[in-house]
C-alpha cells in the first residue's frame, strides 16, 4: 500500500484498497489471521542437566552454514523485539508469494520485495 500511496492519491483511497483486498478471493484464501486466538501451551519435560537433550538438526545446520559461509546471529530469547522485524518481513513475503502463485504470475524476488515492475 505504501508504494501505491507514493504514486497515486484519491479521496478514501485507503478505504477503497481495504475493500478491494477484503473482497479478493485469492487474498482471503492465502492470507492468514495476523491476530489468531491465544492457545494455552502444555509444559514440556525439563532436562535435569545442561545439554542433556541435543537435536541432530543443530549439527546439520552448523555444517551447512560452515559449508556456505553463512554467519549465524542469535536473537535473545526473552526479547520480543530482537527478531520481530525479520519475522514480519518473512511473513509478508511468504504471503505475497502465495497470492501471486495462486494467480500463476511469475515475479522475481526483487519485484516481490520492492514492488518493482519491469
Amino acid at each position: 500500500m505504501v508504494s501505491l500511496t507514493l504514486r497515486f492519491y484519491w479521496p478514501k483511497m485507503i478505504h477503497d484498497i481495504e475493500q478491494f483486498v477484503n473482497s479478493c478471493e485469492i487474498c482471503q484464501k492465502n492470507k492468514y489471521d495476523s491476530n489468531p486466538p491465544i492457545i494455552k501451551f502444555k509444559l514440556t519435560p525439563t532436562t535435569s542437566r545442561p545439554f542433556e537433550q541435543i537435536h541432530a538438526f543443530e549439527q546439520l545446520l552448523e555444517n551447512f552454514c560452515k559449508l556456505y559461509k553463512i554467519e549465524l546471529h542469535y536473537g535473545t530469547s526473552k526479547n520480543s523485539n530482537s527478531n520481530s522485524p525479520v519475522e514480519r518481513f518473512h511473513s509478508t513475503l511468504i504471503e505475497h508469494y502465495r497470492c501471486l502463485k495462486s494467480k500463476n504470475i511469475r515475479y522475481t524476488p526483487e519485484q516481490l520485495i520492492w514492488s518493482v515492475e519491469e
